[in-house]
């Protein structure tokens, strides 16, 4: 496998799966997922995306994404009860930053060649 392509891959686990751990861990130990950790998740996985990224627009919007999610967060912590469906915002809030962030990434390690970690100067 190309040097490129495993750049691409471990990125893409350790910057777009890893942080989803929460969510499964959750979903495996209980059976479902409070609106709190779907909340939490999506505030921490769009923040995440917004500070590894180059694009300024993306990190802006991860910004004012992850303080509304944080919001709601907090919202839900307080005892009182959305009129929204975190639940499926949360979801499709991640599945948009995901997809857009896995194409920068695409372009970044695949296309142009860029390292995403350097082990002491060598292509890994």
């Amino acid at each position: 496998m190309k040097h490129n392509w495993q750049h691409f891959i471990f990125s893409f686990i350790v910057q777009l799966l890893l942080p989803l751990m929460p969510i499964i861990v959750e979903k495996s130990i209980t059976g479902n997922v409070s609106d709190q950790t779907y909340a939490i998740s999506a505030a921490m996985y769009s923040i995440s995306i917004g500070v590894t990224t180059k694009n300024l627009a993306l990190l802006g919007a991860s910004i004012f994404v992850a303080m509304a999610f944080s919001s709601i967060f907090g919202f839900i912590v307080s005892g009182n009860s959305p009129h929204i469906s975190v639940a499926n915002y949360s979801i499709a809030t991640i599945i948009i930053f995901m997809g857009i962030h896995t194409i920068e990434r695409y372009k970044r390690h695949v296309n142009k060649g860029e390292l995403f970690i350097d082990f002491g100067g060598k292509d890994v």
